[in-house]
């Protein structure tokens, strides 16, 4: 935001700098809805929106968001939003405008495209402020009418939403093609997700080496989650030469442009001392940040740090709070040990109830380590009215079929009928 220039004589706009310069000011949002109002210093106050939405959603809104953002979420809004605030013309900065403060029958007014990829952005995933209301079908017309006046943005965008059948019905071969059509105009998120599409083989057939090829392109481009990709295939060797020195350089350069993925990455490198010299303490920290913006992963580490004690304190209270942030969004991990809390009474009560409730969601994703624990706990009778052989000896196959050793032992020990000692 420092380099965004809001003040220069502009009282309201110099007010703005202050009011980013003290962030826990309550008057922000009105500060910046005044701003919003004032068309030349339009794009910026949306940046500035931003930058509080991610760090201090408390001022957007009075009450918890629904669907809180994400600093990765707004790496492909940043790009566009600064490009619109230097480049754009009046009719690009007017739509914007437009979609902002009058969203209703957009796409049958908005003529640009720049405009209208704004437009589609907002509709579909700006729900987090109270002027846009979710609309994923106007969000998908938006898209329409941006890619066909050849826009990259909205050919990316709108290849998303046939993807995975956002606003429109699902379609993966129009996907492939709008992808490949953004990633043609050197879209560096574009060039990322198509490398994906390569690498997963889920729409083409898997091609590793042009997926590294795109992940270069886009990463070069300043598309964190392709440093990231670029990242693991350095990592793990796949079809380039290992190399965890170069791993850690893109991991390193993901979590400065503020992705989680990056933050994770390095975090994990930190804690294992893979490539790094072994710091717990800057391994939590990376965890915080990542958390911080509501990645369920990172905040399920971060949760096993306070468990455990690395890198802060020990507080298993403080481990439990994290562990039900990522259980809310579903994450297998985070459910598995929050339901090991429970059963133990580390920073909660003990219910073996509710830790087998735990277990059973994880388990029904296919986490080995849950598999085991719901069996385990059908086994011996926890949380359930009696002990159930039947049930526990599934499970524990599932578990044995991912070559999950505690989950073969106990299938081995059912198979032999041998008691337990309890």
């Amino acid at each position: 935001m420092a380099d965004v220039v809001l003040g220069g004589g502009d009282a309201l706009g110099d007010e703005v700098v202050d009011v980013l310069q003290n962030l826990n000011s309550r008057h922000a949002r009105e500060v910046l809805e005044r701003v919003l109002l004032r068309r030349p210093l339009f794009i910026p106050a949306l940046l500035a929106l931003r930058v509080i939405a991610v760090y201090f959603p408390a001022i957007v809104e009075d009450k918890p968001l629904s669907r809180s953002p994400t600093t990765d979420t707004f790496i492909e809004l940043d790009y566009q939003l600064e490009q619109l605030a230097k480049n754009a013309p009046s009719q690009e900065q007017s739509d914007a405008y437009s979609f902002f403060y009058e969203p209703q029958g957009l796409p049958a007014r908005v003529s640009s495209a720049g405009g209208m990829w704004l437009g589609a952005w907002y509709l579909l995933k700006a729900s987090w402020l109270h002027y846009v209301q979710h609309d994923p079908t106007a969000a998908a017309q938006c898209a329409m009418k941006s890619a066909s006046l050849g826009y990259g943005p909205g050919q990316y965008f709108l290849a998303v939403c046939y993807q995975i059948g956002e606003g429109v019905i699902k379609n993966t071969p129009m996907a492939l093609k709008l992808c490949r059509d953004a990633a043609g105009q050197n879209l560096p998120r574009a060039q990322w997700r198509l490398g994906n599409i390569y690498e997963v083989g889920d729409l083409v057939e898997q091609n590793l080496n042009e997926a590294a090829r795109l992940y270069e392109i886009a990463a070069t481009g300043g598309c964190p989650e392709a440093m990231c990709c670029l990242g693991l295939f350095y990592e793990k060797g796949t079809v380039v030469a290992k190399d965890i020195s170069r791993a850690i350089a893109f991991y390193r350069q993901a979590a400065n442009y503020g992705s989680s993925r990056g933050l994770i990455n390095l975090g994990v490198s930190y804690y294992e001392g893979s490539g790094v010299e072994e710091n717990v303490t800057k391994a939590a920290n990376l965890f915080r940040g990542a958390a911080d913006q509501g990645s369920p992963e990172a905040q399920c580490f971060l949760g096993a740090c306070y468990n455990h004690g690395k890198g802060v304190e020990k507080n298993l209270t403080e481990a439990v709070r994290w562990y039900q942030k990522a259980a809310a969004q579903d994450h297998a991990r985070a459910l598995c040990w929050l339901g090991m809390s429970y059963e133990r009474g580390e920073g909660v009560p003990v219910d073996q109830n509710q830790a087998l409730k735990l277990y059973t969601r994880a388990a029904d994703q296919r986490l080995p380590i849950a598999l085991f624990c719901t069996a385990d706990c059908w086994f011996r009778g926890v949380g359930a009215t009696t002990p159930d052989t039947r049930a526990a000896f599934k499970l524990a196959l599932l578990g044995e079929g991912q070559k999950h050793a505690l989950c073969t032992k106990l299938a081995e020990e059912i198979r032999a009928n041998k008691p337990r000692r309890h």
